[in-house]
């Protein structure tokens, strides 16, 4: 039997109704697969951004944890990193080295973190709270390193040098090591807190409490 013909009476025009929506079947497959293949496409550009763009030219996002006395920006600086570097060229073990020349770091942990991040963990040194004395007309405590107070003796070392920013008796040596040495970070806030035009006195008062308080045989 043959396929049904429609016809128009004013304009005389004969319409296959099959073979039209064959057609149009056919236009919407070719449509699906063009969005399709330009979908993938989308997404292997992006992927391909994502993987090889980023971490060739983005400059790295600092995540910095378990610090307590120092600041983010200032473990940066620590670290060593140029401002420009991209995250791809970023030496994660020369940071953990520099890093680790600071005696306020216990332990140091660096990693990459794909694709633009650079994860710094860190534990600081703890301090005891030894005894308390008095500056500036208040009462402050006077801490020292974990370590130093758990040893049998301490022996400090350093070299006597001039300051550069301020001038007094006390400018470095072996009582600036014990005050800071020992003190850690929190022996530098201290005594930076009470002024620069302080500093040599604020160092000595605080090394004589470690003097009295802790067996120092020699330096």
């Amino acid at each position: 039997m043959s396929e049904p013909i429609a016809y128009t009476g004013d304009l005389g025009i004969v319409k296959d109704d099959g073979n039209n929506k064959s057609g149009l079947s056919e236009k919407a497959a070719v449509f699906l697969k063009i969005l399709i293949v330009f979908l993938l496409l989308c997404l292997l550009g992006q992927l391909c951004y994502y993987i090889f763009i980023i971490p060739a030219h983005s400059v790295p996002r600092f995540v910095v944890s378990g610090i307590e006395t120092v600041t983010s920006d200032e473990i940066v600086d620590m670290a060593g990193v140029e401002a420009s570097a991209p995250w791809s060229e970023i030496d994660i073990l020369q940071i953990n080295r520099n890093l680790s020349l600071y005696p306020v770091f216990e332990s140091v942990n660096v990693k990459k973190v794909f694709p633009d991040t650079i994860s710094i963990d860190v534990v600081e040194r703890k301090t005891a709270v030894m005894a308390l004395i008095s500056m500036a007309g208040r009462s402050v405590p006077v801490h020292i390193d974990r370590n130093a107070d758990a040893a049998d003796c301490i022996i400090p070392l350093g070299r006597v040098k001039p300051h550069a920013d301020f001038r007094g008796k006390i400018e470095s040596g072996l009582m600036k090591m014990l005050t800071i040495g020992c003190g850690k970070q929190y022996g530098a806030n201290l005594c930076h807190s009470l002024g620069m035009e302080n500093m040599s006195k604020n160092v000595t008062a605080v090394a004589k409490e470690i003097i009295k308080h802790k067996n120092i045989p020699f330096g």
